[in-house]
């Protein structure tokens, strides 16, 4: 996987990945989006290295937007009840429920 920040890593990892470097490539960008703690830089630095600027940022932008698709998903799902629960909801005439 291409859980490493060392540039030269994560180069050599995705050119050993062949034609399916692209796939694997949006899929941890997707990763990184939704799982925080992963850095993208350096997979963004990689990319570049690898398929060049215009390549990589289509890349990188499909798989970002997966993920944040993914993201936001998750949130309106697991958290709308969680959030409601919290918000004080006002009746129509704009007032606080009794």
């Amino acid at each position: 996987m291409l859980l490493t920040t060392n540039i030269d890593q994560l180069v050599q990892i995705i050119r050993d990945l062949g034609p399916m470097g692209p796939i694997v490539f949006m899929i941890t960008m997707a990763l990184a989006i939704i799982v925080s703690p992963i850095p993208s830089l350096p997979l963004d630095v990689a990319a570049g290295i690898v398929w060049g600027p215009e390549l990589a940022t289509l890349y990188a932008v499909i798989g970002a937007q997966i993920g944040a698709l993914i993201a936001f998903t998750l949130a309106r799902l697991l958290g709308r009840e969680v959030i409601e629960k919290k918000l004080v909801i006002l009746d129509p005439d704009g007032k606080l429920p009794t």
